[in-house]
């Protein structure tokens, strides 16, 4: 038999109840309705190159071949949709080191990839 207080099974005392409150405050991030929903946009879900196992997200008759930040940002801003670089990268293009676009947008992302892909220029 198990001592009180000990393994997992064991009550939480007072104190723990105002520490999970504390928590949950601090990492509350936006609530809902507060600002617009943000869309994160890599290079490699426009690339005509890829199949769609390996990070296209657009038909291939939409996409580019190795398009890259410089024109991912530039369809963004012909579409005139607020947004921003980030240097980071897609979990599984982790050593590419491309970055991200993080795009307001309320409308589904399957659309916003849509509107950027008819924007990208095709390259030469």
């Amino acid at each position: 038999m198990k001592a009180a207080g000990k393994g997992k099974g064991a009550v939480m005392g007072k104190g723990a109840s105002k520490e999970k409150e504390e928590v949950k405050e601090k990492g509350a991030g936006k609530k809902k309705g507060e600002g617009m929903p943000e869309r994160i946009l890599y290079p490699c879900y426009f690339d005509a190159g890829l199949a769609r196992g390996d990070g296209r997200r657009v038909p291939r008759g939409m996409a580019v071949k190795g398009p890259t930040m410089e024109d991912l940002e530039r369809a963004v801003k012909r579409c005139g949709i607020k947004h921003r670089k980030e240097p980071k990268s897609h979990p599984a293009h982790w050593f590419k080191k491309e970055g991200r676009i993080v795009a307001e947008w309320k409308n589904s992302k399957e659309s916003l990839l849509r509107k950027v892909a008819g924007k990208l220029e095709v390259k030469q």
